[in-house]
């Protein structure tokens, strides 16, 4: 049967959370050496515990250079079948050929560093985002970007929002990446894009904007 269309692109559906209160757990990995493709990650050590209806999720891992990588999830149970979310996330000094293969060489990718934070509450997935606050900064150094890497994040929104604005996009099997710098306010489901840029060995894309996560 065909699908209902989706109203909203944050689902309303209740989440699927009732399982939090069936188990107690503690799972601690770790791993030496994970490859993926041509890239590898160094010092995986992630700690998951489950505990009365309660989920922490800590993390880190190196890249296979400098780069370092960490976050945190924790789920608390509110009233009236809601949850509270907060979410950290810190990236320094990565450097990623996603999407390259062996086209880009690790040490010729951009060192991207990402500081996110992000407090929400709600039944479900539209009302953590109506109400969600938050912060996001991400800036990249110097660097070789793939070109299918923007549309490998975005998908097809941002894939032609950048073929429009680079119209060397098509050309260039990668993008000679100067620095970006994107900051991203969010204040009761409301998200502030300000600034964004993206400055290319060709051209230069300054942007920002808003977002209504409720609508």
């Amino acid at each position: 049967p065909k699908e209902a269309e989706r109203k909203f692109v944050f689902d309303e559906a209740p989440l699927p959370l009732g399982n939090l209160n069936v188990v107690d757990a503690r799972v601690h990995l770790a791993l030496a050496e994970v490859k993926l493709g041509t890239g590898v990650l160094r010092d995986v050590d992630s700690t998951l515990l489950l505990e009365g209806g309660r989920l922490n999720l800590e993390g880190r891992v190196r890249d296979s250079l400098e780069g370092t990588l960490g976050g945190a999830v924790k789920l608390t149970p509110a009233d009236g079948g809601a949850v509270t979310l907060d979410l950290s996330v810190s990236a320094k000094n990565v450097r990623s050929n996603l999407g390259a293969g062996d086209a880009i060489d690790p040490k010729d990718a951009p060192p991207t560093n990402v500081e996110a934070r992000l407090l929400a509450r709600g039944a479900s997935a539209r009302q953590m985002a109506s109400g969600a606050n938050g912060r996001v900064v991400v800036t990249q150094a110097p660097g070789k970007l793939p070109s299918g890497v923007i549309g490998l994040i975005g998908g097809d929104l941002l894939r032609e929002l950048v073929g429009k604005l680079n119209p060397f996009a098509a050309q260039d099997p990668y993008t000679q990446l100067e620095c970006t710098v994107v900051r991203a306010e969010i204040v009761d489901g409301q998200v502030t894009v300000n600034p964004m840029l993206m400055q290319s060995e060709k051209v230069t894309i300054v942007a920002g904007g808003k977002i209504d996560l409720g609508t």
